[in-house]
C-alpha cells in the first residue's frame, strides 16, 4: 500500500471508530462494573476478533455472502461443509499470494491498532469516571442504558438483515 492510500485509510478509519458503538458499549459497561483488567481483556478480545473479520473480508468472504440473499441463508445452513471447502481451496491456493496481499495486511494492521488504541481509552476514561461516580445507582443505570443499546442494535440489524 503506498503512503498516500494509508494516509487517506488511516484518517478515515479513525473518524469511523471515534462513533461510539456496541464495542465502546461492552468496554465501558465492564470497566464501570468489572473493573480495568477485565476491561483490557474485552480490548484483546475486540483487537482479535477485528483481524479476524477484517481478513476474512478482505478474502472476498463478505463479497460472497453479499451477493445474494438465498446464497447467505444457504450459507447459514450449511456452514461446517462451506467452511472445509474453503480450507480445501485455500490449501490448493497456497503459495499463490494475490499482488493486494500487502495493501489488505497493512489495513489490517492499520484498523486494527486505531480500533484497539480507541477501545483501550474507554476504559481507561471509564475508569477514571468510576472514581468519581460511586454510587451504585449511577453504574447501574450507566449499565442499563448500555445493555439496551446493544439490544436495540441487534434487533435493527436482525431487521435490517431481513430485506
Amino acid at each position: 500500500m503506498d503512503f498516500a492510500a494509508w494516509l487517506a485509510f488511516a484518517p478515515a478509519s479513525s473518524l469511523l471508530l471515534l462513533l461510539p458503538g456496541p464495542t465502546v458499549l461492552l468496554v465501558l459497561s465492564y470497566a464501570l462494573t468489572q473493573g480495568r483488567r477485565v476491561a483490557l481483556a474485552t480490548v484483546a478480545g475486540v483487537a482479535i476478533g477485528d483481524t479476524i473479520a477484517m481478513t476474512a473480508s478482505l478474502a472476498g468472504l463478505g463479497s460472497l455472502v453479499l451477493a445474494s440473499a438465498e446464497l447467505f441463508t444457504v450459507l447459514k445452513g450449511v456452514g461446517a461443509a462451506y467452511m472445509v471447502y474453503l480450507g480445501v481451496q485455500l490449501l490448493r491456493s497456497a503459495g499463490r499470494a494475490p499482488p493486494h496481499t500487502p495493501q489488505s495486511a497493512n489495513m489490517v494492521v492499520t484498523f486494527v491498532g486505531l480500533a484497539a488504541m480507541n477501545a483501550l481509552a474507554h476504559p481507561l476514561l471509564a475508569e477514571k469516571l468510576h472514581q468519581r461516580l460511586q454510587r451504585l445507582s449511577i453504574i447501574q443505570w450507566v449499565t442499563r442504558v448500555g445493555g439496551c443499546a446493544l439490544i436495540a442494535m441487534y434487533l435493527a440489524t436482525a431487521a435490517a438483515s431481513r430485506f
